[in-house]
């Protein structure tokens, strides 16, 4: 029970308004004196009890309550004096057996809580024996010259946290190095070593971002960094539970939020001219995922080879900067490069290639694929609707909700995801579906089905809007149907489906023709079309019926349809070669068809009670179903199983609720989706294999992302 839930019980309604009055004090209290680690163990809502607090924070909590007030408040809180205080984090001692004793002194634990918690720029520069490190790097390729030190048992890791076994390697190593140090070793620019700060525990300092971020120091030579740099607290000091503070000559103390190093005359903020046109990529690195001291190379990689001017294209970046938000709900470590204008001749995708071979380069010389792990995703400027793969080159498109279509690229060996060309002008309303052609085109869909060339962003053709429809028949509203979905026949015939279930064919050789054929036999939205088992038949679904379409001459007509059936078909797809077609619901089931007998489902797979809203065959035994339940399952069918479920997409940041758009790369080897309606997501599909064959147990392998 905290204190504020004391007083409310205790019927002390005034103190109970003043502690959340005072709510910034006690965020103050928690994230200055005590360990956050013992805040969360303690209590989840991060309140603290006033006998763990300091002699001069009780001071000014008695100056801003009052002395009546602070009495009762006291007194309410005399009944958690007998809780054991949890562990600090920085002396977890280890229990044995018939040890009651967790913890050593908590006065002497906080006060050295806050000791390791403070830094300072030293007053008198010193020379360390590992300052050369840029004066050895190969402002050509970024090599390290010298013999590299042997790592026979693990990786050595680039790391200045003088705890780490690593910066001992790294320190013996350079001290064996025959170099000059004497002479001043210029830098091609000058820095500016910035901080952003968090004033007495108020958080919303966002609002005044100028007023709490400031510059520290400048340098231009290597010696001169590297006496500040050592000073400079390392990724891996932070932790979740463990935030910097620093004292200042006021005696004042505050948090720092954020270490930022960008060149001398430019501010770390985007009204800045040089910044205000430019743009930044985000990295970041949840601490359950990446292990602090691999952060800690990261951003050593990218600091060294930023101002040793290493990294190709590295005029082109400002800064960069260091950001803890390990103290959040999603904890995470974030690196941030800012970079400018880089105009017409320039491509954002090189440079962030650049960045990130960099930044996961090993001392060995060989890329620290931990970076790339098995899974990419990046965040769509608009919610997204639609996901697919090109049939042969290493690029997929996105319809947003917007009308614009989204080209990306992607690296597994630098972990990236990058926009390759943005599409406004093809569609103005919401694009519902979108693909490519055999031919490589891609097309799209809103109101209306488009062909888009993909090298120039030209529209090569466009069919009719849909048919005016009424949607209130007290008034006669109209509107157009919009496109719905849409099937590719051949190279040049197009199907699509609309919001009022009519089924349209097109022939892309005649520009604004009408329609060459049309069905009708559905009164809904048309959910899904496929092609069927030659190109003379086309299957479609809608609310809870599946139809059969002949295609002659042209001409639609209707081959067959299923009985209606209890759930609401969502998507569908082909399986045991083509044998079944498998249907997802809005209730949670698969349903499974005979191809051939359109009469009534032959058998049911039930997944839970979520819908069910995409479903791709992994294989010709194997089907992968994303839904409402944010999780991806792989089924197999026949035997009718379910081989395993993917978990929560941890890395995202936010807690997956929903899984749509599911697609495979023309190898297989790659399985792209939409979390949440605006993350694309690409995952390897290596243990999918695995767990599918039976090979892998059930795992929370999102939990990889």
């Amino acid at each position: 029970m905290t204190p504020l839930h004391l007083a409310l019980s205790k019927g002390h309604a005034d103190v109970a308004a003043e502690l959340v009055e005072r709510g910034t004090l006690f965020k103050w209290i928690f994230h200055h004196l005590i360990p956050i680690g013992a805040i969360q163990k303690y209590n989840k809502r991060g309140e603290v009890p006033l006998d763990m607090a300091s002699e001069s924070t009780l001071s000014r909590l008695q100056d801003l309550l009052g002395p009546e007030r602070f009495e009762r408040l006291k007194s309410v809180d005399d009944t958690m004096k007998n809780i054991k205080p949890p562990v600090p984090f920085y002396n977890r001692k280890k229990k044995t057996k018939g040890d009651s004793s967790v913890a050593r002194d908590d006065k002497e634990s906080i006060e050295q809580a806050v000791n390791d918690a403070v830094y300072d720029l030293p007053a008198h520069l010193t020379y360390t024996s590992t300052l050369d490190y840029i004066s050895m790097m190969d402002t050509e390729n970024g090599s390290l010259s010298g013999n590299q030190p042997d790592s026979e048992n693990s990786q050595l890791v680039l790391t200045f946290n003088k705890k780490s076994p690593h910066f001992r390697r790294i320190t013996e190593f350079f001290e064996t190095c025959d170099i000059n140090i004497t002479v001043p070793l210029p830098l091609k620019n000058k820095w500016v070593i910035w901080e952003q700060i968090v004033k007495g525990g108020d958080h919303r300092h966002n609002t005044d971002y100028k007023c709490h971020t400031r510059p520290l120091v400048a340098f231009d030579t290597v010696q001169s960094f590297w006496n500040l740099w050592f000073n400079i607290p390392q990724p891996s000091e932070l932790s979740t539970t463990r935030r910097l503070s620093r004292e200042c000559k006021d005696g004042s103390e505050h948090v720092v939020d954020a270490i930022m190093l960008f060149r001398d005359g430019i501010e770390p903020m985007w009204e800045d001219e040089m910044n205000k046109d430019g743009g930044h990529f985000d990295y970041r690195f949840k601490p359950t995922d990446v292990s602090q001291i691999t952060v800690d190379e990261y951003w050593n990689n990218i600091v060294l080879g930023l101002i040793g001017c290493s990294i190709p294209h590295a005029n082109l970046i400002n800064g960069i900067r260091l950001v803890d938000k390990l103290a959040i709900r999603f904890p995470v470590v974030r690196i941030e490069v800012w970079f400018r204008n880089l105009g017409e001749d320039n491509d954002a995708t090189q440079l962030m290639k650049s960045i990130g071979t960099c930044m996961a380069r090993r001392l060995t010389q060989t890329l620290c694929f931990k970076m790339s792990r098995n899974a990419l995703y990046v965040t769509g400027d608009f919610c997204v609707n639609t996901l697919a793969f090109h049939n042969s080159r290493d690029l997929l498109v996105t319809g947003s909700i917007a009308g614009s279509l989204a080209l990306y690229t992607w690296d597994l060996e630098t972990a990236t995801i990058t926009p390759s060309r943005t599409i406004d002008d093809a569609h103005n309303r919401s694009i519902r579906k979108a693909g490519f052609s055999d031919d490589g085109n891609a097309v799209s869909a809103d109101k209306r089905a488009s062909l888009i060339d993909v090298e120039g962003g030209a529209v090569k053709w466009y069919s009719r809007k849909h048919e005016l429809v009424t949607v209130c028949k007290y008034n006669s509203t109209l509107f157009r149907a919009g496109v719905t979905t849409f099937c590719i026949i051949d190279d040049h015939t197009i199907a699509t489906g609309d919001e009022d279930g009519a089924i349209l064919l097109w022939d892309t050789r005649v520009t604004k023709a009408v329609c060459r054929s049309k069905v009708t036999e559905f009164n809904s939205t048309i959910a899904g079309i496929l092609l069927g088992k030659d190109t003379r038949e086309l299957l479609a679904i809608c609310d809870d019926q599946l139809g059969c379409f002949t295609l002659k001459n042209g001409k639609m007509s209707l081959l067959g349809m299923s009985d209606n059936v209890e759930d609401e078909f969502l998507c569908f797809c082909y399986a045991k070669q083509m044998r079944k077609v498998v249907c997802g619901t809005n209730t949670g089931h698969l349903c499974l068809f005979s191809y051939g007998h359109w009469g009534d489902i032959n058998d049911r797979i039930t997944l839970g009670t979520n819908s069910l809203e995409s479903i791709v065959a992994l294989d010709h035994n194997t089907v992968l179903i994303g839904g409402d339940n944010g999780t991806i399952d792989v089924v197999s069918i026949m035997p009718n199983e379910i081989r395993g479920t993917l978990g929560d997409i941890a890395k995202l940041g936010d807690k997956i609720t929903n899984t749509d758009s599911l697609c495979l790369n023309d190898t297989k080897t790659i399985l792209g989706f939409i979390a949440n309606l605006e993350q694309i997501c690409l995952v390897t599909t290596d243990k999918i294999i695995q767990l599918a064959d039976g090979k892998l147990q059930e795992s929370s392998f999102f939990a990889d992302l």
